[in-house]
């Protein structure tokens, strides 16, 4: 049975909402399968929740929020390849009801991966899911701690049907272990690009400087008959 886990750090408003409705164009998607993919939101944008929330801060507590402020928490989950919508809401309703946290957008990626050594694809199957990390009574951010991390990665597996996975952190070190090495795969793949560019020049070149050669080594044969025949 695949594992799941999920790792939540702060949400760039900016950057997931282009990634995560596949509004720019990243070396580790195949378009072809993007079909597979699914999205759904509230009504509002990443960025109108965070406005809503600014304001809602200002209105409880009488402060503005601090400019450092992570209103809007993004969590990466691992999800199998016929991991639904519907089991991700029921994901986002069991977070709210044990942690408080709202899901406002859910992004499920099935098109990310990699292709290994032997050139086969790897999928990297995963799910955005975007959460408004703040108390709407109280205007305060929600607090979590250590034993509720683990806890979501207990419900990630119970929701999902999945084993549980490795620990937050280290499913984080993975994802970026793999876009290093993704892009260094990229890097050297272009170098043999260029090199085979190179080479097929080089071969052009000699190819056309031999067929040069012998098409005026033909017509010294012509002339060199032609002058024969003169004299004769």
């Amino acid at each position: 049975m695949a594992a799941t886990s999920i790792h939540i750090k702060p949400c760039k408003i900016g950057s997931a909402e282009r990634h995560n409705r596949r509004l720019k164009e990243l070396f580790n998607v195949r378009p072809e399968l993007s079909y597979q993919n699914d999205f759904w939101q509230i009504s509002q944008t990443l960025q109108e929740r965070f406005n809503e929330i600014k304001a809602l801060v200002k209105e409880k507590t009488g402060r503005k929020m601090q400019a450092k402020a992570t209103p809007l928490h993004e969590g990466v989950v691992v999800i199998k390849n016929d991991t639904t919508m519907d089991e991700l809401k029921e994901l986002a309703r069991r977070f709210q009801e044990r942690f408080g946290f709202q899901t406002i957008q859910i992004a499920i990626h099935k098109d990310e991966g990699h292709f290994d050594e032997e050139g086969k694809w790897k999928s990297n199957l995963h799910a955005h899911m975007v959460f408004d990390w703040y108390n709407h009574k109280t205007g305060k951010s929600i607090r979590t701690t250590k034993a509720d991390a683990s806890k979501m990665q207990d419900i990630c597996a119970e929701v999902l049907g999945m084993e549980r996975g490795v620990a937050s952190d280290r499913v984080h070190q993975d994802i970026a272990e793999f876009r290093v090495k993704a892009k260094l795969r990229e890097a050297e793949e272009a170098e043999r690009r260029a090199a085979r560019a190179k080479r097929d020049q080089l071969e052009a070149e000699k190819a056309e400087k031999q067929a040069t050669a012998k098409a005026e080594e033909v017509v010294k044969e012509a002339e060199g008959k032609k002058k024969a025949a003169e004299k004769a």
